[in-house]
């Protein structure tokens, strides 16, 4: 995985889980952008949800919290982590039905499904809820 792309994806994650975001101009007039987490500010270079569990189950908690506590939300996601891929899913009951046609319903926003193989548990989660949030990003966007 190339810096940039690690860069991106933790640029994305920290901007879903609304991280304070701090913007300062240096004596060179450069300007640095830096994400609080956990009472620390980090620089884009320093975010680390790409390789903390720690920084990662925020995220996975944050996915998995999404429609919770609205009687009448219909976003319900699962994440699964497995030994060697990571899955999010929407609905479970449906995923597990044995009918195809309950799992395709004609709401796409409501069907994302993600499987990632990778030899690195955590690098595979980390490029599944990042390719998550870039999807539902997009989504929301297109349903305002």
């Amino acid at each position: 995985m190339e810096e940039k792309e690690t860069i991106s994806g933790n640029k994305l994650l920290a901007e879903a889980m609304k991280l304070n975001k701090h913007i300062a101009v240096s004596l060179l007039n450069t300007t640095i952008t830096g994400y609080e987490f956990n009472c620390t500010l980090h620089s884009l270079h320093e975010l680390k949800y790409h390789k903390s569990w720690d920084w990662l189950h925020t995220v996975i908690d944050k996915i998995e919290s999404i429609g919770e506590g609205d009687f009448n939300s219909k976003e319900n996601y699962h994440v699964i982590i497995e030994k060697r891929y990571t899955r999010i899913i929407y609905d479970w009951d449906k995923w597990m039905s044995k009918n195809p046609e309950d799992v395709v319903s004609e709401d796409v926003s409501k069907d994302y499904r993600h499987s990632l193989f990778d030899y690195d548990k955590k690098l595979s989660t980390w490029q599944a809820v990042v390719d998550f949030f870039e999807w539902y990003t997009k989504i929301k966007n297109v349903t305002k």
